[in-house]
C-alpha cells in the first residue's frame, strides 16, 4: 500500500463541529496495487480486507 503526498500540502479539513471530513492535499493511495484515490477522486470499489485475530 502507498500513500503519495506532499507533506508542506496536508490540511485537517475535520473540525470539533464536523469531524468526519477527510484531509486535502493527499495526492494518490494505492492499495494491493489499485488506485483507490487519485487527488481527491475516491474510487468505490474496496480493495483490503478486514485482518482477524482469534484470542
Amino acid at each position: 500500500d502507498l500513500v503519495l503526498f506532499d507533506p508542506k500540502k496536508i490540511i485537517d479539513n475535520a473540525t470539533w463541529e464536523d469531524p468526519h471530513q477527510y484531509p486535502s492535499g493527499i495526492d494518490w493511495v494505492i492499495i494491493n496495487g489499485a488506485v483507490a484515490l487519485d487527488h481527491g477522486n475516491s474510487s468505490k470499489e474496496l480493495y483490503g480486507k478486514v485482518l482477524k485475530h482469534n484470542l
